[in-house]
């Protein structure tokens, strides 16, 4: 309880006009009114953005105390989406999830640019965490669903798409589409009994 007490303090110790502006912009694609904002936070299903965006606030702007209590709600709200994003990311204006599923972004990613998009079963991870190493992505990049991005240190650059199911461990230029090419195998078989019982 304590924690959510420090938020509130925070609340209203702190400027948040950059904060409504990210809310305006991420959550509620309209001006920026309390009475709209604790609406839409209260009633929608899917409003991970909405507290992950005033945690993150919290932690790169708050005291020792109010830095603590946005560290362990959010660890309380990746648990309830079933996603893992930390509070100390750096994310420029712009963050899109799409359906939350499976999410997983390591802390070791030094700093995302405006305009990023990610899908649901996407990791970007690391190889080995005991080592030094930095994952950096640029502006407007859209990595699709479960897509793998791994690498001890590796850049995404600017304008960059990762197509659907694909894997990176390379860095990736400037204006790039990436995907891993993939092949399908269609057999038929007769359908028999024998058959239908193995379903």
């Amino acid at each position: 309880m304590k924690h959510y007490f420090h938020i509130i303090i925070f609340l209203f110790t702190h400027d948040l006009g950059n904060l409504k502006k990210i809310w305006e912009i991420e959550f509620l694609h309209k001006d920026f009114s309390w009475k709209e904002a604790i609406s839409q936070a209260w009633k929608r299903p899917h409003n991970f953005i909405f507290y992950w965006r005033l945690l993150n606030f919290a932690y790169h702007n708050g005291t020792k105390k109010q830095v603590r209590a946005a560290e362990k709600l959010s660890h309380r709200l990746n648990k309830n989406f079933n996603i893992e994003i930390p509070v100390c990311l750096e994310v420029g204006l712009g963050f899109t999830l799409h359906h939350l599923t499976g999410i997983v972004i390591t802390s070791r990613v030094e700093k995302i640019g405006i305009n990023f998009s990610i899908y649901q079963n996407t990791t970007i991870g690391f190889a080995d965490y005991s080592k030094e190493g930095s994952i950096t992505i640029g502006d407007n990049v859209s990595i699709m669903g479960h897509s793998f991005i791994f690498g001890q240190n590796l850049s995404i650059g600017n304008n960059v798409i990762v197509g659907a199911m694909s894997f990176v461990n390379k860095d990736i230029p400037d204006n790039t589409i990436i995907y891993t090419k993939k092949t399908n195998e269609i057999k038929t078989i007769p359908f028999t009994q024998a058959s239908q019982a193995k379903l």
